[in-house]
């Protein structure tokens, strides 16, 4: 091999090994570390059933005063869209969009309220709940999402059924748009 061909050969051999080690380093991307979940609600009255998206990945639809399954996904950083079917269309139009940076072992929820012309999202978070196999308690809490009372503070009251509501054992009081603290209760048939 001539001198000339050596070179060439050689510097291309320290070009390759400089682009490879260029690709070997570490992923700017970030990484998840574990895992958070989320669910939607539709409070828009008279709204049409709404397809919930991660991205642009469906969740799931949800009609007027229901809620979506939930799901979890890794604790990364996501934009959440909320797309309508408009009478007469034949494509989805997007409604609202929020973007979420999920922390490990929270659960999210986003409240759609307002109107189809204005629609307004409500995001809370809450740490997610553990329980074990013995257990026999259930864990809720309470909203306030009535746009038509969005003026009007009022009190919860949760007991077994059959029993009435008395005043001053109100589980929560709220405003619109609050979300109560979470409460414990065993097992059996109650009602709000």
């Amino acid at each position: 091999m001539n001198q000339l061909m050596k070179r060439t050969v050689l510097l291309l051999a320290l070009t390759a090994g400089l682009l490879l080690g260029a690709c070997g380093g570490g992923s700017s991307l970030p990484v998840a570390t574990g895992k958070a979940s989320i669910t939607a609600i539709n409070a828009i009255k008279g709204s049409p059933d709404m397809n919930f998206l991660i991205e642009e990945r469906a969740i799931g639809q949800v009609s007027y005063q229901n809620t979506t399954a939930t799901a979890s996904y890794d604790d990364l950083d996501y934009t959440f869209n909320f797309d309508i079917f408009f009478a007469g269309d034949t494509v989805l139009t997007r409604l609202a969009s929020q973007h979420i940076d999920f922390v490990a072992d929270q659960h999210y929820t986003i409240l759609a309220s307002g109107t189809i012309a204005a629609p307004v999202l409500t995001v809370w978070d809450v740490p997610q709940r553990a329980f074990a196999d013995a257990d026999t308690v259930f864990q809720a809490r309470f909203s306030h999402t009535s746009d038509s009372l969005r003026a009007i503070a009022f009190d919860v009251y949760f007991a077994l059924d059959g029993v009435a509501p008395v005043l001053g054992q109100e589980v929560a009081t709220l405003n619109f748009g609050e979300l109560s603290d979470a409460l414990d209760f065993e097992a059996d048939g109650y009602v709000v």
